[in-house]
Order: structure tokens, then sequence, then C-alpha cells
């Protein structure tokens, strides 16, 4: 399994984080996940579970890195950081075609 340093996070975390210069507030999970499952869609020779685990990383950085307003960070990291493997696998499923958000039924 690859092993990323914490430059490389930071590199590829860096695009992601300037869409929070407002602070990263817990709906905005539901932004950055998508943001970083493009920029991990580019990472080359890795596997799946390589690539679900650097989004992880790249989530739990931009968390980590971002300032919550109103709730204390200690507080509300480890919060957002639980749903992060959830988010991230059902954005996986999502681009794999497990859902059908637009209702047809063929």
């Amino acid at each position: 399994m690859a092993e990323w340093t914490k430059d490389q996070i930071a590199g590829y975390a860096k695009g992601v984080m300037e869409l929070f210069d407002d602070g990263f507030q817990t709906s905005d999970l539901f932004k950055v996940v998508p943001a970083v499952m493009e920029i991990i869609g580019a990472v080359k020779d890795t596997t799946g579970p390589e690539k679900m685990a650097l989004a992880i990383l790249l989530v739990n950085y931009v968390i980590d890195e971002t300032d919550t307003p109103w709730v204390p960070d200690a507080i509300a990291d480890p919060i957002m950081k639980k749903y992060v493997p959830g988010a991230i696998q059902m954005a996986w499923d999502a681009a794999e075609g497990k859902f059908n958000f637009k209702g047809d039924s063929d």
C-alpha cells in the first residue's frame, strides 16, 4: 500500500481547502468529499483501497486544517471525522452507479 507524506497530503488538499475560507462547517463535508474524490481519481498507480485510504486522509486533513465556526474544533472535528469513511464510501458507490438518483425505472 502506498504511503503519503504530510507534504503530499497538504498539496492534494490545498485546492479543496480554498473552498472553505469562511471556515469548515458540518454541512461542508458533503462538498469536500466530491472535490477530494475528483483529486484522487487523477492519482496514478494506486489501487481502489489505496484511493479510498487517500480520500479519507485528505478529508480528515481538511477538517484538521480548517476552523469550524461556533463550535470548538476539539468537539466538531472528531464528530465530523466519524462520518468521513461512510461519506467516502457513498460517493464511491455513487460514482460506480450503485444509486439511481433520477427515480427512473428501466
